[in-house]
């Protein structure tokens, strides 16, 4: 048997190759997938990837809103990456916290 281990990354990037073959949010359903085998597999892999990651449903991911289930330690290493890089892009205002709604609207 082979195993894999998938990451956010990997979830991300079949995410957004998903969108990319059905840009059109309205038909993210079983029922309107189920003429297109390959995109109703990859939607029922997105949506077992979702639970496993606990992201909630595939329009909470797509909106973001799933960061907002969480505690702000849950993204302590994101937010240290986060301040990094935006101390060499911006004048990142020091000192402040990144909130939840922040990361939420940089997804």
């Amino acid at each position: 048997m082979h195993e894999e281990t998938y990451t956010a990354k990997n979830v991300l990037d079949f995410y957004l190759e998903f969108e990319g073959m059905q840009p059109d949010k309205r038909t993210w359903t079983e029922d309107k997938l189920k003429d297109n085998p390959p995109r109703l597999y990859r939607f029922k892999m997105l949506q077992s990837f979702f639970v496993a990651f606990e992201l909630g449903d595939i329009m909470e991911f797509a909106e973001g809103t799933f960061v907002l289930k969480r505690k702000i330690g849950d993204y302590r290493t994101l937010i240290k990456q986060m301040k990094s890089e935006l101390k060499t892009i911006t004048k990142f205002r020091k000192g402040e916290d990144i909130t939840l709604n922040e990361i939420a609207f940089l997804f």
